[in-house]
């Protein structure tokens, strides 16, 4: 029935004024009756038309007499009263209503009526439960044709069991393993009775006593799966006293026992059946209060969602460990709603159960639309009205239906209302009708569309919606035993068995979430169940199960089970104001990142114990998971190796540094001369790189440049390698200068005009090519370049301004004649002229033979060789690869779970995000249908799982996947969102289009005077798809560039130029991880040549010399491509820190090729042969020191604990360093040798009377000269 508020208002404001009308009228005559005005002034409310008989009658009717003085009174006060009157009638009228009926002013229909739909029915079935049980129960057992065998006792233990069920939240009506356990519990109550009754008729007596043992028997072997393998046993037991049977007749009597047993088998099936429908047609008592139903939350339990996780436990019934208290208490009211909404019984008809969707959720929804579309016209909305406006109603929806258009169905609704008797009562006349006037009919139209369209609508979403929520949750699933519901404990096999079902009903798009929940697949097969989420949305098996073994297509072992889990992070806005929310305070981002890193690390300390098998965890060696590993990873757990890797490794940089001190100390300490003796300028040297090393990262920080692995483990290694080569070049300068003699100034002078040149060279070109570098497209390389490039800057300015100081103190030492230490030795009077052995060796030696015509053109011969090789291998046979199992700590918990999570789960989850200003557009919303469409269509996106089934458009729009026009998309998405539309919410963003804010979708639902919020829009919306099979780099690489390519192809043909914020991509973490990968090589290509260009450059401005700058740049490209081809050699695939080893090798290559190159220029001789000669002389020493030096540092990060910088930066430094020295000093001088360009210094004559003195003190041979 419609709710009539007139009526009810009329009446209270009738009480109210004949509450107030004695004051008014016994202040003009004191002498009347109170209680007889009070009489004459509710008839005059209730008719103001009232004559003065009526109310004389009416008051005589109390007082006796007195009417003809009053009636005059109380009609000339009546304006008084009624006022009041009539305002309290229209509070008690707007307070009734809203409390009534504020659920509509939300547009949280379901959420209301649904509870009152519940209510309905458990009021009604409880009202005659006692009718219904016994009749329901009566008639089945009348109807069972062995209904009257059943036994008492059977019939009272399946009774105490269904409550029990009952009472643990199972509905027995849904649940066969639950009717299956109620059949057991008959058996086991009947059988000696069945078992006795058998026997009777048999005419075998068997002692009452041995019947139990023979159950006993019976049973053990029924649970074992084979009933008749007890007889033997039973058997037994027959023959023994006090029966003492003969076999023959204990054989007999064991198969009449069994006999009876399976008689109560038979039975129980419809004993079981006729409780569980006499009993769970109620709802529980710990649903309900009294038979009243408790309330459930205003929306329904869908507004606290599960986990967003994927678990092999979805499988089961224990997949629900984490399943809300709310969703629960939905799921078993759900059970009972759907079991009576899906009945067309003479039960339903006679409890009136069949009303309850109009009385509580339909009328109660146009009730409301009413009196909120009314306005001042709500004193139309009366008994009288109600038949002429169930035909306009009527006369709407069939136009609408026919026509299509709301203006025609208004107009026909209008002329229903008229000509079925609909008329107009003025609010100041509640009680008069009258013709409907045009602003009457104005305002009812609307009201009548929007009542009858909007109960229209829910009426036929309510079968899905009863169908959804009857869905949910896991009671419809087996159990493997854990649960407290479970019957029994599967074993592995059957596990096994189940599992398999899952795989085939994934890989079946015949299978929905109806066959999964029914268990009966299309052909009427078995489904013993599905990977399904809590909405029964389809999952792909592969994100659980891994390391699967098959045989024939069918499952027999699984090897690896994943829960994978999706946790908020401090930047989503809606877990910052639920977290407020809670805490009762505004909560920003870095209290919510606080938290975050605060529930993680206790999570962590958890799991770690887990994965380390502690005693005390089910994985230890006496827990019950003794024989499983388990494995974890967190949101922070990438974060914290790369925090681990980036932990200064101390030990192993003190360690380096002293290898370098012991060996600076070592070489260039005389010990046969005190006096000229360079030792402790050497280790000076060291501590002058250790500080600009130290410098630059500290520069860097402060530049904002983020640390990584390497700026903290390897670039001190790479910057003392680097800044020592150039500290040894002055030193050898200095060594040869001061034993010539002169003052201080002089010796420094000439020195630096030996080695200036060179380690400024060196320096600038260093620079350049990592200022080049800097600019790759990866984030680590750019890192690495541009601290590299402040550490090439720090160490040229710290050896200037903080070495050379200490060189010129060692020199005035020197020149002074005092020793260098306390151990004085050799004539500090006659200086240390005797080049040192590696001088010899090169002058004398190395650099002559290398200058035979013969072996200059083997060696070309063989470096071509070695370079072809190299080269081939390089460009053909590297690939591009790094996974977290290669970064992660060997023996680490990431490590471990990076490892098995490569090996056994080849799927990834991946999203399709659309951002846009105009998702009301017919034409984006087509366009992103196309998209869907596009990306299944792909051969790297799952089909098991189609995206359109979790997609929020396609749920939105339905089936037919009809677009909605501009101004019909807001109201019917708000009033989506109202319903199931959120269970989508996760992947919808909304702003609000004046503070500018992102807010939650739901702040989009409006009240009925606005049926959305107009300031909220639609900002961007993601839908989840799944990439399987991703075996190889290769394969991931394919399916990133075909399912972009496919939904570029789409976008491109949306076009909207308002549309300023359109974006649509695919992203998800293989696209994020793996993108650098789709241009590694061009990346490195482009980089080597810039880098290469800025050396040319730097070359050509420093030295002017074209020929030996391209040189210089040829041999430098030649050791990167060498270093190139070795990856493949040494396992290392290309990735972001090969790529920056490869550059990092042509800066290290520059230290051993721009030294000789320019000493090559500077160097006199009669032809090319004599100036190679002499510059390996000058400049093979420092070479060759640079060379150990670096080879000693890099040593030390062999040491690491991380595999990764072993195997990155170890062995690849060992070999770009092997390889740089040997082009330096074999290649580039037989290069020279034959193209060298000429000499360009200006102090020819002075290096020609050096090396002449040289020759004649014996210390150079002349043909080397």
């Amino acid at each position: 029935d419609r709710m009539d508020l007139v009526a009810g208002g009329l009446q209270a404001g009738g009480t109210g004024a004949a509450a107030v009308a004695p004051f008014y009228v016994l202040a003009v005559n004191g002498a009347l009756n109170s209680a007889a005005i009070s009489t004459a002034a509710g008839a005059m409310v209730l008719n103001p038309a009232s004559s003065t008989a009526a109310l004389e009658a009416a008051y005589d009717s109390v007082a006796g007499s007195g009417g003809s003085t009053a009636a005059p009174i109380v009609q000339a006060q009546f304006a008084n009263f009624f006022a009041h009157g009539g305002a309290l009638s229209t509070a008690i009228v707007t307070a009734v209503g809203s409390i009534r009926f504020g659920f509509a002013s939300q547009r949280n229909f379901f959420g209301y009526g649904y509870t009152e739909l519940a209510t309905c029915i458990a009021d009604k079935t409880s009202a005659n439960r006692a009718t219904l049980e016994g009749a329901t129960f009566g008639g089945l057992q009348a109807a069972d044709a062995n209904g009257a065998d059943w036994v008492a006792a059977g019939i009272t233990a399946v009774q105490a069991a269904t409550d029990t069920a009952i009472a643990n939240g199972v509905n027995p009506l849904f649940d066969s393993p639950t009717q299956t356990q109620l059949g057991q519990a008959y058996v086991q109550a009947a059988a000696a009775t069945h078992v006795q009754a058998a026997l009777t008729a048999a005419s075998i007596t068997v002692d009452a006593a041995t019947i139990p043992t023979l159950l006993g028997l019976a049973f053990a072997a029924l649970g074992a799966g084979d009933i008749t393998t007890a007889v033997p046993d039973m058997v037994a037991a027959l023959m023994a006293a006090p029966d003492s049977m003969s076999a023959g007749d204990a054989t007999t009597a064991a198969t009449v026992v069994l006999g009876g047993i399976n008689t109560a088998a038979t039975l129980a099936e419809g004993v079981a059946t006729a409780v569980v429908q006499s009993k769970a047609l109620f709802m529980p008592e710990h649903l309900t209060v009294n038979g009243q139903l408790r309330p459930l939350p205003r929306t329904w339990g869908v507004d606290r969602f599960p986990c967003t996780r994927a678990t092999a436990l979805d499988v089961f019934r224990e997949g629900d460990f984490d399943y809300p208290y709310r969703l629960k208490q939905l799921q078993q009211v759900s059970q009972y709603v759907y079991y009576w909404f899906n009945q067309a019984s003479a039960v339903v008809t006679a409890l009136s159960l069949d009303t309850c969707l109009n009385d509580k959720l339909l009328q109660p929804t146009r009730d409301a639309l009413y009196f909120s579309k009314l306005g001042d016209h709500l004193s139309s909305y009366q008994t009288a009205n109600y038949a002429a406006l169930t035909a306009a109603e009527t006369a709407f929806l069939v136009d609408f239906a026919t026509s299509g258009d709301s203006t025609s169905a208004v107009t026909a609704a209008l002329i229903a209302f008229g000509g079925n008797g609909g008329q107009e009562f003025p609010a100041t006349a509640p009680t008069t009708g009258q013709a409907p006037t045009p602003a009457f009919q104005a305002v009812l139209g609307p009201a009548i569309a929007e009542a009858a369209g909007t109960a229209a609508a829910l009426e036929s979403n309510f079968g899905a919606t009863n169908q959804a929520y009857f869905g949910f949750g896991y009671w419809h699933r087996p159990s493997f035993g854990a649960h407290f519901q479970a019957l029994r404990n599967m074993t592995d096999a059957e596990v096994v068995s189940v599992l398999n079902d899952g795989i085939l009903a994934a890989n079946n798009p015949d299978v929905g979430g109806e066959e999964c929940i029914s268990h009966t697949g299309p052909s009427n097969e078995t489904i013993q169940g599905c990977f399904m989420a809590w909405s029964t949305s389809k999952l792909p098996y592969e994100l659980s199960i891994g390391n699967l073994k098959m045989d024939n297509g069918t499952l027999t072992s699984v090897g690896a089970s994943r829960t994978a889990g999706s946790v908020y992070n401090e930047a989503n806005r809606d877990f910052r104001l639920a977290i407020g929310e809670t805490l009762g305070r505004e909560v920003d981002y870095d209290d919510a990142s606080d938290l975050l890193y605060s529930f993680e690390t206790a999570v962590i300390k958890v799991f770690k114990q887990f994965w380390a098998k502690d005693a005390d965890t089910p994985f230890g060696a006496e827990g019950s998971a003794q024989d499983q590993s388990f494995y974890f990873n967190a949101d922070r757990s990438v974060g914290d190796v790369v925090d681990e890797a980036s932990d200064l490794e101390t030990i192993l940089v003190i360690g380096g540094y002293l290898a370098m001190i012991a060996y600076t100390l070592l070489v260039f300490t005389n010990f046969s001369n005190s006096v000229y003796s360079h030792g402790m300028v050497a280790v000076i040297s060291v501590f002058v790189i250790a500080f600009s090393t130290a410098a630059s990262l500290g520069l860097t920080a402060w530049l904002g440049i983020r640390f990584s692995p390497i700026s903290s483990n390897v670039i001190p290694f790479m910057a003392l390698g680097i800044g020592i080569d150039d500290a040894f070049v002055i030193i050898t300068a200095y060594m040869h200068e001061v034993a010539e003699g002169g003052t201080s100034r002089e010796v420094m002078g000439r020195a630096m005009g030996e080695a200036g040149p060179s380690v400024l060279f060196t320096s600038v070109i260093n620079f350049v090519a990592f200022g080049v570098g800097s600019s790759m497209p990866i984030l680590v390389v750019q890192l690495f370049c541009q601290q590299m490039m402040v550490s090439v800057f720090l160490n040229f300015m710290f050896i200037v301004l903080l070495l050379l100081p200490c060189v010129y103190l060692d020199c005035a030492r020197t020149l002074s004649g005092r020793s260098e230490n306390c151990c004085k030795c050799g004539n500090p009077k006659e200086p240390a002229k005797k080049e040192s052995i590696l001088a010899v060796f090169y002058g004398d030696y190395y650099a002559p033979v290398l200058m035979k015509d013969t072996v200059r053109v083997v060696v070309l011969v063989l470096f071509a060789i070695f370079f072809g090789l190299l080269a081939w291998q390089g460009f053909e046979e590297n690939d591009e690869d790094l996974r977290i199992s290669t970064v992660a700590t060997d023996g680490s918990y990431q490590h471990d779970f990076a490892t098995r999570l490569e090996s056994d789960f080849l799927m990834y989850s991946a999203y399709l995000i659309t951002r846009s200003d105009t998702f009301e557009s017919q034409e984006l919303q087509q366009n992103i249908l196309d998209q869907v469409a596009a990306l299944q269509e792909s051969e790297w996106v799952d089909n098991a799982f189609q995206i359109s089934s979790l997609y929020w458009l396609h749920r939105f729009l339905g089936a037919n996947l009809t677009t909605l026009e501009s101004e019909a998309f807001y109201p019917a998405f708000s009033e989506w969102l109202g319903g199931l539309g959120a269970t989508s919410a996760y992947d919808l963003v909304c702003e609000n289009t004046v503070s500018g804010e992102d807010v939650s979708c739901f702040d989009i639902v409006g009240d009925l005077g606005q049926p959305y919020n107009s300031e909220i829009v639609l900002k961007a919306t993601r839908g989840v798809y799944y990439i399987p099979n991703l075996r190889s780099t290769n394969n991931i690489l394919d399916a990133i560039k075909d399912t972009r390519r496919r939904v570029d192809a789409v976008t491109k043909d949306y076009d909207n130029e308002n549309d300023k914020d359109f974006k649509s991509y695919v992203i998800g973490y293989v696209y994020i991880f793996w993108q650098q990968y789709l241009s590694t090589f061009d990346d490195l290509y482009t980089i080597v040549g810039l880098c290469l260009l800025g050396v040319f450059a730097a070359t050509f401005l420093l030295q002017f010399s074209i020929s030996t700058s391209l040189f210089l740049c040829l041999v430098i490209l030649m050791v990167g491509i060498e270093v190139f081809g070795f990856l493949p050699v040494l396992g290392i695939q290309l990735n972001a820190f090969s790529s920056t080893n490869v550059v990092l090798s042509l800066g290290m290559s520059i230290e051993f090729t721009s030294h000789i190159a320019h000493q090559f220029l500077v160097e006199p001789g009669a032809n090319r042969k004599e100036r190679v000669v002499g510059a390996m002389r000058f400049m093979g020493a420092p070479m060759f020191h640079g060379a150990m030096s670096s080879v000693l540092a890099v040593c030390f990060i062999a040491g690491s604990k991380t595999p990764f910088l072993r195997e990155y930066y170890f062995q690849m430094f060992a070999m770009i360093i092997f390889i740089a020295f040997i082009n330096g000093t074999m290649l580039l001088p037989v290069i020279l040798s034959f193209l060298g360009a000429p000499n360009v210094s200006g102090d020819t004559e002075r290096r020609k009377s050096k090396a002449e003195k040289l020759v004649e003190e014996g210390h150079v041979h002349t043909a080397a000269l």
